[in-house]
């Protein structure tokens, strides 16, 4: 299974509008959850300006995979992992433009990790 990445809810100002998150019953929609997101599902470039989410992430390290790059960056002081294409130009430092659609997210348990 593709490793999810996980990031607390209240991340800064980064707000996450979850309306409509299909909740699948196994726990309650109080208290802390963790928010999981696919690295295939982050946006960057131009289509971020798109993106219903948008922040910015200062890039850590960058793991070029020929095919892909894979970028460990962090957002709000939370760690973040993007898969970029292997001819994108990213450096380390760098902030970078990130964007995704909140239909792409996960929320899980923060206590027992069961997904909500």
């Amino acid at each position: 299974m593709p490793r999810c990445v996980p990031i607390t809810p209240a991340c800064g100002a980064l707000s996450l509008p979850m309306n409509g998150y299909p909740f699948n019953g196994s726990g309650g929609k109080d208290g802390a959850a963790t928010v999981g997101i696919r690295p295939e599902h982050i946006i960057t470039g131009e289509l971020v300006a798109k993106a219903p989410v948008k922040t910015k992430a200062k890039v850590n390290l960058i793991e070029p995979t020929g095919s892909d790059t894979l970028v460990d960056c962090e957002v709000a002081g939370q760690h973040f992992r993007v898969r970029m294409d292997g001819q994108s130009r990213v450096s380390v430092g760098e902030k970078l433009r990130l964007g995704f659609a909140p239909a792409r997210v996960s929320l899980f348990d923060s206590k027992t990790e069961l997904r909500l």
